[in-house]
């Protein structure tokens, strides 16, 4: 339904008149009543031509656009000024009726920055020439807030703790790590944002001869309806954004960019099939297969540890080297694990439940210790 109104504004308020026309869309055309005073145009006509002050005109959308976004358009225009707004007026009264929600499959990325990289051909030592070695391209995601100073650099320094492969480390790692954060919805927050992301790439350390590609780049999170639905796009949240008349509101709908990992709304394979499919894992792929007979990407988590656990510590890139090696030929793929000490997975090893019985019973009585000691007087269950 088209409403206009039209009315006069003087310094003590709306003086003068008042009129009001409607029209409902796919009607056609109707010859408009008559009255007294004649048509409601040309009496529209007369009201205006006696307004003094400032002229108010409020036009909204026609209906059947109300239904299709559940939402009225809305046009306000003061004269002679010449102002003019434009905004929305959900149906549901709610000012921002977004949130967001479940990661999608697809996802808008934005390269950030140049690349802090070191990727050139590598000459191999003498003793390393007819080994049948393995090389393996890193690979990670990572935030500005995750402490990416050594981020490449200790994959030389405490991976490798075989002494031969660690004279030849440089030879058979490489490291590609993406540094991310989310858009944001406020347009001003993200040249905040890319900063961070850009400082971020550059304070991650080099080392001689280490193979190295750091990146950055913004991902853009799935904002849906609060009331439903799939996706909206990112052309009707910005403009329901500037629609909103205060700072208060505008704070309000950023608070759903917070709690990433509920709800899924953190994309981690988008994250992981970014850093693979970039043209540095590509490359560092390429550089590596020229000096070892076969080259493995190894999907890292920024902050996870690189030694193995038990009572035979080694550095993660000798314990795979030594897997792979004992396989003879090498898997398409390899998943790690958790290896607990005390535990036999072999066909004789005894029954799987009774063992992981064991550790259960040893898993409650460490927390009853830790109860004991911290609330003395709870009661636990049994």
């Amino acid at each position: 339904m088209d409403v206009v109104l039209s009315g006069a504004v003087s310094a003590d308020g709306l003086v003068g008149s008042a009129a009001v026309s409607t029209s409902r869309a796919g009607q056609g055309r109707r010859a408009p009543p008559q009255t007294a005073l004649g048509p409601p145009r040309s009496q529209q006509g007369r009201l205006d031509s006696r307004v003094r002050g400032l002229k108010l005109t409020v036009g909204m959308e026609p209906f059947a656009g109300v239904l299709r976004d559940k939402q009225i358009n809305t046009t306000v225009r003061i004269t002679p000024n010449s102002q003019e707004e434009r905004g929305q007026v959900q149906l549901d009264g709610e000012a921002f009726p977004y949130e967001v929600g479940r990661a999608e499959a697809s996802m808008k990325i934005t390269a950030v920055g140049r690349a802090n990289q070191y990727l050139r051909k590598i000459h191999v030592p003498f003793a390393g020439k007819d080994d049948p070695s393995t090389g393996f391209v890193v690979n990670m995601a990572a935030q500005p807030a995750d402490g990416v100073g050594d981020l490449a650099t200790r994959y030389l320094d405490d991976a490798w703790s075989d002494p031969q492969t660690k004279d030849l480390a440089a030879s058979r790692t490489a490291v590609v790590a993406g540094i991310n954060v989310f858009e944001r919805l406020n347009p001003e927050a993200n040249k905040d944002a890319r900063d961070q992301v850009t400082g971020a790439v550059g304070n991650v350390a080099k080392r001689d001869k280490l193979l190295m590609a750091i990146f950055g780049f913004l991902w853009r999170p799935t904002w849906v309806r609060k009331s439903g639905g799939g996706a909206v796009s990112w052309e009707e949240l910005r403009r329901a954004y500037r629609a909103l008349p205060s700072d208060t509101d505008r704070a309000k709908a950023v608070e759903s960019e917070s709690n990433w990992r509920e709800g899924g709304k953190l994309p981690y394979g988008i994250f992981r099939e970014t850093v693979l499919g970039s043209s540095y894992t590509r490359r560092a792929v390429d550089i590596l297969s020229a000096v070892n007979r076969d080259v493995h990407i190894l999907s890292q988590d920024a902050d996870g540890g690189l030694v193995t656990a038990g009572s035979n510590v080694r550095g993660v890139l000798t314990a795979y080297t030594e897997i792979l090696t004992a396989m003879g030929q090498h898997p398409l793929l390899t998943i790690g694990g958790y290896t607990f000490e005390g535990f036999n997975w072999t066909e004789g090893g005894g029954s799987r439940r009774a063992q992981l019985t064991v550790l259960a019973n040893q898993l409650d009585r460490a927390v009853r210790a830790v109860v004991a000691k911290t609330r003395p007087r709870m009661l636990v269950a049994h």
